[in-house]
């Protein structure tokens, strides 16, 4: 299996999160690291691995963007199966296992493989779970409704079929919108193929004031993007099940303010998220909306990965009382509706 790890002034968190790689259970995997024209010491932190790990390659590039750099790790990869790993998150040591026996166990050869993710900080320290969804097969309308898969850390994907539909597109780069381009390949996949889930929380998704996603406006820019192209690719798909994507992704923008500090973006994104809703009879969506971001306010630290057991939630005293009324919102936001297509 190949891992690509776009790399841009990461010196920080590199570190981890190559080791977390090198640490897989599964140890036929080559990790190449792009490094997308860094001014840090990104590139000397990746040299010392490599020099420890000849599985660890090199890639230097001028900054062409997270897209570019991935696409470029996939043409670079000689793996039939490839995962993203973005610089700043880590992996469970049983990851690679996880996804390999997932793929392996799928009736019909997936396009893609998920898994679950933790929430961490800047110091590794737990923050909350991010769900345990269990979609499989065509999961094409509730990706589209809630983004279950939550980051661009959590799959595995066949890497000739995502270099067949063009891989990572990088006219996000291009128009300033960069930030969705994770979920624009998903949606792109599940289009044309079955998904399955590797269950367990395999991946520590780590949150910063300083990372891409917290740039709210921008992040909205680039899903409107993505929701905007699969409209034109598709469009039998029904305009109110976009209208409910477009709301739910105006309470990820309000999630993403309130973290970041900005009451008034939260205020601005949260009624913008009323109103849809409201206009597409869908209310249930803004009480989970409103649910998670309250939800997003409690933390729980204790160890990213204190077990596999799906199940398991003894480390978590504090988020554990609110997880299960978070997925039972989630499951509703995400059942297709009975919609028409008018």
């Amino acid at each position: 299996m190949s891992v690509v790890i776009p790399a841009l002034n990461a010196a920080s968190t590199l570190d981890r999160t190559l080791d977390s790689v090198r640490a897989q259970t599964h140890p036929d995997i080559e990790i190449i690291l792009v490094d997308d024209g860094s001014t840090d010491d990104t590139f000397g932190h990746a040299e010392t691995h490599a020099k420890a790990d000849p599985r660890v390659r090199i890639i230097r590039q001028a900054n062409a963007g997270v897209a570019a750099a991935r696409n470029r790790g996939i043409a670079e990869a000689s793996s039939d199966w490839f995962a993203a790993l973005d610089a700043d998150d880590l992996w469970h040591p049983e990851t690679v296992t996880r996804f390999l026996a997932a793929a392996d166990a799928a009736l019909r050869q997936p396009v893609m493989v998920y898994t679950w993710s933790r929430r961490i900080d800047a110091d590794d320290r737990l923050l909350a779970d991010l769900g345990r969804p269990d979609y499989a097969g065509d999961v094409l309308t509730r990706l589209l409704t809630v983004n279950f898969i939550r980051n661009a850390s959590a799959t595995m994907m066949d890497r000739a079929t995502v270099q067949r539909i063009g891989g990572y597109d990088e006219g996000f780069q291009k128009a300033g919108a960069q930030g969705a381009e994770d979920i624009d390949l998903y949606l792109r996949l599940a289009r044309i193929g079955p998904v399955v889930v590797a269950p367990g929380y395999h991946v520590g998704y780590r949150e910063t004031r300083g990372t891409m996603s917290r740039d709210a406006d921008r992040m909205r820019n680039s899903v409107d993007m993505a929701l905007e192209k699969l409209e034109r690719e598709d469009p039998s798909l029904p305009p109110k099940l976009l209208q409910l994507a477009r709301a739910n992704y105006d309470l990820y923008a309000a999630g993403l303010s309130l973290s970041a500090g900005f009451p008034g973006g939260f205020a601005r994104y949260t009624g913008r998220a009323l109103r849809k809703a409201l206009l597409s009879s869908t209310a249930h969506l803004a009480a989970f909306g409103l649910y998670t971001l309250f939800a997003r306010l409690k933390s729980s630290p204790g160890p990213v990965f204190e077990t596999l057991d799906p199940m398991a939630r003894g480390a978590f005293p504090v988020f554990e009382r609110y997880m299960p009324v978070q997925e039972w919102f989630m499951r509703l936001a995400a059942r297709p509706p009975e919609l028409d297509k008018t």
